[in-house]
């Protein structure tokens, strides 16, 4: 069994995919022994309560604060005494289209300069059910191979013709695109990608994207989640590099989880995808509306966001994105990426990064411990996250934390080796 072999500072989840039986107790007892092993040793960071409002939390993607903006909040009370709905109480496909959800989808269309969009439950559901919607078994699809889970999940519900193509290697996506259109002239071929990478804190080049999609009559599909609102001259993110407005044959996708300070997420495009997707994507039939709740808050911060006071929320962020970067560097960390409010801190090894984990938490920090599968095997990072509303003091005082526990997890290793 596996979990008499693998102690908690050893292994991954992938460990136990291999799992069989015929009652709960049989197919995961291997599982979760090794998840409580790593419970008692207190390097289990999966599911742990969060506190946006905690001085030490940067694992928040609350990168603008607005879910604990006051403007937004007293506007959230107003919202409920003057409307008494909480509950959108049907599918969008059916009845749980409402006034604020049709309000929203508004917002969004005009700030993207698209024709039309709907509202998802959540940012996952929105992407997944944009590439899902709008593709069939005949299709192609070239997914960046870093993308979001929910659209490598999409692609490979949607068809077998599928291929990914080296993280932001627009040559090899080249080769690719050529290889498929010369194989299929007669069906969708389609560009998967995302804007702001979240383990990696890159971009792609969405300009050359562009002109390939161009070439060679692909659709493009992108997921803005983790960058528009928050980085930025107008804030859109790397939407600002290319000419949305005149795009053709690009779908945008996005989350409310982020900049926006709720749940829910949005796909936008051209007019001709609305009726499709409505009653052609499982996520938007099969699934009740979002909330008018969520769909007042995210048009609130909406306004926000792109407004002066927005501006200035982007301004200090990035001042602080500067500022977190030149400590790390002074304190001998290696990041990964260009800066932004995303900052992978390369660990590399499982158990010292673990073993950090634990002597950071114990010391009230909140970051998020990423490790394999979800990036490659030895190269365990943190995810520091910064928010508009964090403070210089505190961003030292939380660098200081790793620096102190990352020399005590070597030292300890050290002295265990000797």
């Amino acid at each position: 069994m596996a979990s008499q072999i693998l102690g908690p500072f050893e292994g991954s989840g992938l460990n136990f995919l291999n799992f069989s039986g015929k009652t709960l107790a049989e197919r995961y007892e291997d599982f979760n022994h090794w998840g409580t092993l790593r419970e008692e040793q207190n390097v289990w960071p999966f599911g742990m309560i969060n506190d946006n409002r905690r001085p030490l939390n940067f694992g928040t993607q609350d990168y603008l604060g607005f879910s604990v903006n006051e403007e937004v909040i007293n506007s959230l009370k107003e919202f409920i005494n003057s409307n008494q709905i909480i509950h959108s109480a049907g599918s969008p496909t059916l009845t749980g289209r409402t006034i604020w959800t049709a309000g929203l989808e508004e917002k969004i269309a005009f700030l993207l300069k698209q024709k039309t969009a709907l509202i998802f439950p959540s940012g996952w559901m929105a992407c997944f059910g944009a590439v899902a919607g709008l593709t069939n078994g005949k299709d192609t699809i070239v997914i960046d191979s870093l993308a979001h889970n929910c659209m490598q999940v999409a692609a490979k519900y949607s068809t077998k013709n599928l291929f990914k193509f080296r993280h932001n290697d627009m040559v090899h996506l080249d080769e690719i695109l050529e290889k498929c259109r010369k194989a299929d002239d007669n069906n969708g071929l389609f560009i998967v990608t995302e804007s702001l990478f979240s383990m990696n804190s890159d971009s792609p080049d969405l300009r050359r994207i562009m002109e390939l999609a161009h070439k060679y009559e692909a659709i493009v599909i992108i997921d803005t989640a983790h960058d528009l609102g928050v980085i930025g001259k107008t804030g859109l993110g790397a939407l600002e590099t290319i000419d949305i407005q005149y795009a053709k044959n690009l779908v945008i996708c996005g989350a409310f989880s982020k900049a926006f300070g709720t749940n829910g997420g949005f796909v936008a495009g051209p007019a001709e995808i609305r009726k499709h997707l409505v009653i052609m994507t499982p996520t938007y039939i099969f699934s009740t509306g979002a909330s008018p709740l969520q769909c007042h808050v995210a048009g609130k911060s909406l306004d926000l966001i792109f407004s002066e006071q927005g501006d200035q929320l982007r301004s200090k962020l990035k001042e602080l994105v500067d500022f977190t970067v030149k400590k790390f560097k002074k304190n001998g960390f290696t990041l990964i990426g260009k800066p932004t409010q995303i900052i992978p801190v390369l660990i590399g090894n499982e158990r010292i990064a673990r073993m950090m984990f634990r002597e950071a938490f114990s010391q009230g920090l909140m970051v998020n411990l990423v490790e394999f599968p979800a990036v490659p095997k030895g190269r365990a990072i943190f995810r520091f996250q910064l928010m508009a509303t964090h403070k210089k003091a505190d961003i030292e005082k939380a660098i200081g934390i790793l620096r102190n526990a990352k020399e005590k997890v070597e030292n300890s290793l050290t002295e265990m080796i000797d």
